[in-house]
């Protein structure tokens, strides 16, 4: 093993930690200020009860056990991850495995964290109006169910779209997803628009405006989450080298082009580039670049990021739509520009792309894979919700939500607007 890979992956674990951060304080912000402390809670709570699943079976239904199918693998070869932790001389360190570049205990902590990105994308559909109870318990069986076996079918040597893979072979090449376009915005925005559907629109959807509290928060997210898409990209890549450095220049080029097509797109229809629109395009162009972030050019990041805030922007309109309430624009934001991601590395990518030269083999395995997990989670996650919401309920009642989660919920305020006006007075006097 290397020390330098080791310290670079570990060093990526911790900004994906960041990531993780830096999208719940963005949705902190699109919140209403009633309900920001809910957000924040939401966020916690779920990333805590998904390390706790990752070290029990999660881990080994996506990469450690014995493959099934290429969709799954079993619970019991990595349970608590005894595949993964050895005691040496009473000290505890990752089992040696021949060839890697780095200890497999790290692995456990990217992808873990990976597993709680995934999850707390989904927050932003649901929002203002779901019990933290209730929310605690799907995420136990959405890591288990939905995100598990979607990694494993992408990511685990043993998987659906792996090199060896039954589609893989059938097909003629590997689906690339390096970095979760599929793995992580998709699936958690296919399967966020199924909670929504069953769960129903917030009591003031289309009765008062739901605008957000506190836009400066939100850009300060959005901006940690650029950073933590540093830690993302470079952890996938596997190593300090040329490669990880060169996926964060892809990603700062797509990510740049998509915030100002966004911002121009908007100028052109509404008269204002906005600051939620701006965060709303980084967003939307670092996840579409995440799944060919290594194997397009400058040029063709550039393209993904110009495309990526143009049709992203104009999908924020499908909720008005549809008439479905998701809260701050998960699927727009997130799932298109993972799909659209996804498809465009059939486009663009180096020497395997149909616009370089490499017919369609490609695109039509990334077309497959983004149709195959998104209805993988879409169903799955419906059935867990619809279960959820005949069993615990999913919503506050319409009193409490209107009073506000952060004190129907959590018993506190986010902010106490009353104890400052009432110390104000005070010293008035």
């Amino acid at each position: 093993m290397d020390s330098g890979n080791t310290a670079w992956v570990l060093a990526s674990a911790a900004l994906v930690v960041l990531l993780c951060v830096g999208i719940v304080f963005y949705y902190a912000g699109l919140a209403r200020a009633k309900n920001v402390l809910n957000i924040i809670t939401l966020g916690v709570a779920g990333a805590g009860v998904t390390a706790i699943v990752w070290a029990l079976w999660g881990w080994s239904l996506a990469f450690a056990g014995h493959d099934g199918a290429g969709i799954i693998g079993d619970p019991a070869t990595g349970f608590l991850l005894r595949d993964t932790i050895a005691s040496r001389n009473g000290v505890f360190t990752s089992v040696a495995v021949k060839g890697a570049l780095y200890p497999r205990s790290i692995d456990v902590l990217l992808e873990g964290a990976l597993a709680a990105l995934a999850l707390i994308v989904i927050i932003g559909a649901v929002a203002e109006r779901i019990k933290v109870g209730t929310w605690m318990v799907f995420a136990i069986f959405w890591v288990s169910l939905v995100f598990a076996p979607a990694a494993h079918m992408m990511w685990s040597p043993s998987g659906l779209f792996a090199a060896d893979g039954a589609f893989s072979r059938l097909i003629g090449t590997p689906a690339h997803d390096l970095a979760g376009g599929a793995v992580v915005f998709e699936v958690a925005a296919f399967s966020a628009l199924a909670i929504v559907l069953i769960i129903g629109r917030r009591a003031s959807y289309h009765i008062v405006p739901l605008k957000p509290h506190n836009l400066p928060l939100s850009m300060l997210g959005a901006c940690l989450a650029a950073i933590g898409f540093i830690g993302l990209l470079g952890g996938k890549s596997g190593s300090s080298s040329a490669t990880a450095g060169y996926t964060a220049v892809s990603a700062f080029l797509a990510a740049s082009a998509s915030m100002i097509a966004w911002m121009v797109s908007e100028r052109v229809r509404n008269g204002h580039a906005t600051a939620l629109g701006a965060v709303s395009g980084l967003i939307a162009g670092l996840v579409a670049i995440a799944p060919g972030a290594d194997v397009v050019s400058p040029l063709w990041a550039l393209v993904t990021g110009l495309i990526s805030g143009i049709v992203c922007r104009l999908a924020v309109s499908l909720k008005y739509r549809l008439g479905y309430d998701d809260a701050f624009d998960v699927v727009a934001v997130f799932g298109i520009p993972g799909m659209l991601g996804m498809l465009l590395v059939g486009f663009f990518a180096a020497d395997h792309g149909l616009l370089l030269g490499g017919g369609g083999v490609l695109l039509g395995a990334q077309a497959i894979a983004v149709v195959l997990l998104g209805a993988w989670a879409f169903l799955l996650t419906g059935l867990i919700a619809f279960v959820l919401e005949k069993t615990m309920g999913w919503r506050l009642s319409l009193e409490q939500e209107l009073l506000g989660t952060d004190i129907s919920d959590q018993g506190e305020r986010g902010y106490d607007f009353e104890d400052f006006i009432n110390s104000v007075f005070k010293e008035a006097k």
